[in-house]
Protein backbone atom coordinates (compact mmCIF):
# COMPACT_ATOMS: atom_id res chain seq x y z
CA UNK A 1 0.00 0.00 0.00
CA UNK A 2 2.78 2.10 0.95
CA UNK A 3 4.30 2.04 -2.15
CA UNK A 4 0.92 2.80 -4.37
CA UNK A 5 1.12 5.57 -2.41
CA UNK A 6 4.30 6.78 -3.42
CA UNK A 7 3.44 5.99 -6.51
CA UNK A 8 0.70 7.71 -6.91
CA UNK A 9 1.95 11.17 -5.13
CA UNK A 10 4.81 10.56 -7.91
CA UNK A 11 2.31 11.16 -10.99
CA UNK A 12 1.11 14.31 -8.98
CA UNK A 13 4.56 16.03 -8.10
CA UNK A 14 6.91 15.17 -10.97
CA UNK A 15 10.22 15.89 -8.73
CA UNK A 16 12.35 15.99 -12.21
CA UNK A 17 12.19 18.53 -14.90
CA UNK A 18 12.73 16.08 -17.54
CA UNK A 19 10.04 13.97 -18.54
CA UNK A 20 12.18 11.10 -19.31
CA UNK A 21 13.36 10.75 -15.72
CA UNK A 22 9.77 11.13 -14.13
CA UNK A 23 8.77 8.35 -16.49
CA UNK A 24 11.42 6.47 -15.49
CA UNK A 25 10.87 7.08 -12.02
CA UNK A 26 7.33 6.14 -12.37
CA UNK A 27 8.29 2.93 -14.36
CA UNK A 28 10.30 1.57 -11.59
CA UNK A 29 8.08 2.55 -8.85
CA UNK A 30 5.59 -0.13 -10.49
CA UNK A 31 7.95 -2.43 -11.71
CA UNK A 32 9.07 -2.96 -7.93
CA UNK A 33 5.16 -2.60 -6.95
CA UNK A 34 4.67 -5.27 -9.14
CA UNK A 35 7.24 -7.62 -8.52
CA UNK A 36 6.79 -7.44 -4.40
CA UNK A 37 3.04 -8.27 -5.16
CA UNK A 38 4.20 -10.87 -7.58
CA UNK A 39 6.91 -12.13 -4.63
CA UNK A 40 3.81 -12.63 -2.12
CA UNK A 41 1.77 -14.88 -4.82
CA UNK A 42 4.62 -17.03 -5.57
CA UNK A 43 5.43 -17.66 -1.81
CA UNK A 44 1.42 -17.84 -0.61
CA UNK A 45 0.71 -20.80 -3.44
CA UNK A 46 0.97 -24.37 -3.46
CA UNK A 47 0.29 -24.95 -7.05
CA UNK A 48 3.49 -25.73 -8.43
CA UNK A 49 2.05 -24.03 -12.29
CA UNK A 50 0.91 -20.64 -10.70
CA UNK A 51 4.58 -20.71 -8.94
CA UNK A 52 6.22 -21.06 -12.46
CA UNK A 53 3.85 -18.65 -14.30
CA UNK A 54 4.92 -16.15 -11.38
CA UNK A 55 8.16 -16.36 -11.86
CA UNK A 56 7.75 -15.91 -15.84
CA UNK A 57 6.11 -12.90 -15.07
CA UNK A 58 8.80 -11.12 -12.69
CA UNK A 59 11.42 -12.58 -15.15
CA UNK A 60 10.05 -11.01 -17.89
CA UNK A 61 8.04 -7.62 -16.29
CA UNK A 62 12.11 -7.02 -14.86
CA UNK A 63 13.83 -7.32 -18.40
CA UNK A 64 11.26 -5.17 -19.89
CA UNK A 65 12.30 -2.45 -18.15
CA UNK A 66 16.34 -3.32 -17.71
CA UNK A 67 15.92 -3.11 -21.36
CA UNK A 68 14.19 0.26 -21.00
CA UNK A 69 16.66 1.65 -18.65
CA UNK A 70 19.34 0.30 -21.11
CA UNK A 71 18.10 2.18 -23.81
CA UNK A 72 17.72 5.25 -22.24
CA UNK A 73 21.59 5.19 -20.93
CA UNK A 74 23.30 4.20 -24.12
CA UNK A 75 21.45 6.94 -25.90
CA UNK A 76 22.45 9.00 -23.43
CA UNK A 77 25.74 8.40 -23.97
CA UNK A 78 25.70 8.26 -27.75
CA UNK A 79 23.90 11.52 -27.34
CA UNK A 80 27.20 13.14 -25.16
CA UNK A 81 29.65 11.18 -27.13
CA UNK A 82 28.68 12.89 -30.51
CA UNK A 83 28.07 16.29 -29.10
CA UNK A 84 31.38 16.76 -28.01
CA UNK A 85 33.27 15.11 -31.67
Amino acid sequence: MVLIGFNFFLNLLEPYEDKKLNNLDVQSMGVATLTIILGIFIFDNYYNYYVFIGYISVGLINLIFFYIIIKEITKGYYVAFFDTV
